[in-house]
C-alpha cells in the first residue's frame, strides 16, 4: 500500500465504489452549478471504473478522504479525477495526489500525464500550471469549455 507522508493509498476494489461515489458528489456537485453541466465523475459507473481503470482510496479513519482515477492510454497516463474531501483542502493532500499519480507515470513507463478540466474551474487550472502543467489543444470535438492540459514527468 503506497504511503506518501500522512496519506495511505490503496486500490480501491468494487466494494469501494459507493464511497468513490460519494467523495465525488462532494467534491464535484458544488461544481454542477458553476459550470451549468454536470461533471462526468457524478454519473459515473465507478464499479466499472475500478474494474477498467486504477482507482486509489484513501480514507481518514473510515470516511474516505481522497481519490484517483488513472486510465492508462498508449502515451500518456490521464488523470481522469482527483477528490478530496472538501473539509481536508488545503493540507497539501491534493500534490500528494498529483505526486503519487507522476509516479505512476513513471512505473507504467509513460511520460506524460494529460488531464481535462472545465473553463469555469479556474483555482483547479492555477494550481495544475503551478504543478507545471500547460494547457493544450483539446481533442476535436471538445472544443467550448473544455480544457486539456498535460505535463511531462
Amino acid at each position: 500500500m503506497p504511503h506518501t507522508t500522512n496519506l495511505c493509498l490503496r486500490r480501491a476494489s468494487s466494494q469501494d465504489a459507493p464511497s468513490i461515489s460519494w467523495l465525488a458528489e462532494r467534491c464535484y456537485a458544488p461544481w454542477h452549478r458553476i459550470m451549468g453541466i454536470k461533471p462526468q465523475p457524478l454519473d459515473a459507473d465507478y464499479h466499472q471504473i475500478i474494474h477498467q481503470d486504477e482507482v486509489w482510496l484513501s480514507k481518514a479513519q473510515s470516511t474516505p478522504a481522497a481519490s484517483l482515477v488513472l486510465r492508462q492510454e498508449l502515451e500518456h497516463l490521464l488523470l481522469w479525477s482527483i477528490t478530496v474531501l472538501p473539509s481536508l483542502n488545503g493540507r497539501g493532500i491534493g500534490n500528494k495526489l498529483l505526486d503519487f499519480t507522476f509516479e505512476r507515470a513513471k512505473a507504467l513507463e509513460l511520460m506524460e500525464v494529460r488531464l481535462f478540466t472545465h473553463v469555469s474551474m479556474e483555482r483547479n487550472r492555477t494550481w495544475y500550471l503551478r504543478r507545471g502543467f500547460e494547457e493544450i489543444e483539446p481533442p476535436p470535438g471538445q472544443l467550448g469549455k473544455l480544457v486539456a492540459m498535460k505535463c511531462a514527468v
